[in-house]
């Protein structure tokens, strides 16, 4: 068992060095959200999506895309740290139809 942890403590740190040195770029992140994937379900949503700009008050800048009706009921997506809202897909192709759903990194 500490064997595993160790390899998993260098692996993060691997990981940590490479974000470091800029090795995961903006082109290699775009290319991880349209991918596809043989479970159907998980692929981007098939639905019109608009994009919609925000800017907190601290000035961050988030990526909110819009799903569904803008009259039927609002469903918000808000995933944890490191994930983005491609791992809505599948609630998002499930609601889109009946639903207005925003997500937003």
């Amino acid at each position: 068992m500490l064997a595993k942890s160790m390899m998993t403590l260098a692996a993060a740190r691997s990981m940590v060095s490479h974000l470091e040195t800029g090795a995961l770029t903006a082109q290699f992140r775009a290319g991880l959200r349209t991918r596809s994937f043989a479970t159907a379900k998980l692929n981007a949503p098939t639905a019109e999506h608009r994009i919609v700009p925000v800017t907190t008050t601290d000035g961050a800048q988030l990526r909110v895309h819009v799903y569904g009706p803008d009259t039927a009921p609002t469903l918000v997506l808000v995933h944890g740290w490191a994930c983005s809202i491609e791992y809505w897909n599948p609630q998002i192709t499930a609601f889109a139809g009946e639903y207005r759903v925003v997500s937003y990194d």
